[in-house]
């Protein structure tokens, strides 16, 4: 082999281990999201481990996306939904499938804590019932809307803040929200009926919701003027 191959091939052989040490290097076809904005601490759990995120920086089907105190991020996904997380989040994208050609996919989000505003795109509008978030103590399901989930005076609650609606449903029953500004809201009852702690205290806790009883989530209710303004400052960027 002459002496110029050799040299060829050396830098060939750079630029392939190159590429691959990069981290956090990934297909186009595993990239579902984007990040939009930041404020302040935002991380992502892949892999088994944590990396801060920046924007522009990308969201792969599989990834738990966690913000600190006062901190807010917002992510684009490819079917132009836009998820934003409030402070002490923990988001969980576990799949999430989009086929531009056909416009259809499905998704399957997970709250484990914290405040969220889901805004969605294709998938919601054209495959309905595949597309669905999870949380604690119930799952929502979408019909192309803008919904907002988290505490509201310590209870965990679903708004739907516009858009078509919302139903949450768990093992004790199901609601639908149809008016913007409409909420519903879920508890676990305490397995002793005498221990003495809220039933607010219980809503997060996943040891207490395997002891407890899932309620049923309640009747659609407007929110006053106060929640309201708390909602959106919980998501809203400074």
């Amino acid at each position: 082999m002459g002496a110029r191959w050799r040299r060829w091939l050396a830098v060939g052989l750079i630029v392939v281990v190159a590429v691959a040490a990069v981290p956090g290097a990934v297909a186009a076809a595993d990239v579902v999201g984007t990040v939009l904005r930041i404020q302040g601490d935002a991380r992502v759990s892949r892999d088994g481990a944590e990396h801060a995120l920046v924007v522009d920086a990308q969201v792969l089907s599989g990834d738990v996306l966690i913000t600190g105190a006062d901190s807010k991020l917002r992510v684009r996904m490819i079917d132009d939904s836009v998820l934003t997380l409030g402070a002490e989040s923990v988001f969980a994208i576990d799949d999430y499938v989009y086929d531009e050609d056909h416009n259809s996919g499905s998704a399957l989000l997970e709250m484990r804590a914290g405040v969220f505003r889901m805004i969605t795109g294709v998938i919601a509008i054209s495959s309905p019932d595949s597309f669905a978030v999870k949380t604690p103590i119930g799952t929502i399901g979408v019909r192309g809307t803008d919904f907002w989930g988290g505490e509201v005076d310590g209870v965990f609650t679903v708004v739907l803040l516009g858009g078509t609606g919302v139903f949450v449903q768990n093992v004790g029953g199901r609601v639908a929200l149809s008016r913007a500004g409409s909420a519903t809201s879920l508890r676990v009852a305490a397995a002793d009926p005498t221990e003495r702690r809220r039933v607010e205290d219980l809503a997060l806790a996943p040891g207490d919701v395997r002891r407890g009883k899932f309620l049923a989530p309640t009747p659609p209710r407007q929110l006053s003027k106060r929640q309201w303004r708390e909602i959106i400052q919980s998501v809203s960027f400074q």
